[in-house]
């Protein structure tokens, strides 16, 4: 993706999500609790954030097994398969993967703790989904400050990093799975909210959360883009 696409797609998502909340405001009812109202943003970041480190995980399993198994020399590869290894399959995505991820993370902390210090009285409880979304968040940014010390351009530097991004598999699962095996008031503060939305604001949230979608997706794509160059960049120095 080159730095022009990029721009233009951070652009395009900012004006997306900028007209995505103008209408959130202007449906906005006295009434709504502060959760219907950030709830498409945190919903978007969250999965954001899921996607870009399972992403991350995935590009540095690849790298880690292709440099212990060496595979086929690109002459005996396709020009397509090429392609594809050379575009995501390197270290430069998957850090920008992970930039991408600790960024969403960041709003998803901003807008659950906004909403939390509203509903619960604290900016922060310490209660199963969210202590595995900070332990998530603190094993890639470990990761990546590792990868700014240590570095993920070679065989042997991946060797060391890529490990520790592995452990990010088991808290991301833990994650998403501990409000059901261990409970906690994640769920339960929300769903009744989204239960009992009238079905016509309801409607009103989901096409509103549209263009905020499609937004936070045009710019995860250009902080993919822009990460991915600035570090090819530095590399090349």
């Amino acid at each position: 993706m080159n730095q022009r696409l990029s721009y233009a797609l951070l652009i395009i998502g900012t004006l997306l999500i900028a007209a995505a909340s103008l209408a959130l405001i202007a449906q906005a009812s006295p009434t709504d609790p502060l959760l219907i109202q950030l709830l498409p943003y945190h919903i978007c970041a969250a999965i954001l954030t899921y996607i870009a480190f399972i992403a991350c995980t995935g590009v540095n399993i690849a790298l880690y097994v292709q440099n212990i198994h060496k595979k086929p020399s690109s002459t005996e590869q396709s020009a397509t398969k090429r392609r594809f290894l050379h575009t995501l399959l390197t270290p430069s995505a998957a850090i920008a993967l992970c930039d991408a991820g600790l960024i969403f993370a960041l709003e998803t902390f901003i807008t659950g703790m906004v909403w939390a210090t509203d509903a619960w009285g604290a900016a922060w409880v310490w209660e199963p989904r969210l202590t595995g979304m900070l332990l998530m968040t603190t094993i890639f940014a470990a990761w990546r400050i590792g990868c700014s010390i240590v570095g993920h351009d070679t065989p042997n530097k991946i060797r060391y990093t890529a490990p520790l991004i592995i452990l990010g598999l088991p808290s991301m699962v833990f994650t998403h799975f501990a409000t059901d095996l261990i409970g906690g008031i994640h769920p339960e503060a929300i769903a009744p909210l989204v239960t009992h939305i009238p079905p016509q604001r309801l409607t009103q949230l989901q096409l509103s959360s549209i263009p905020l979608a499609i937004g936070h997706l045009a710019i995860a794509a250009a902080i993919f883009g822009i990460a991915r160059h600035a570090i090819a960049q530095r590399h090349q120095q």
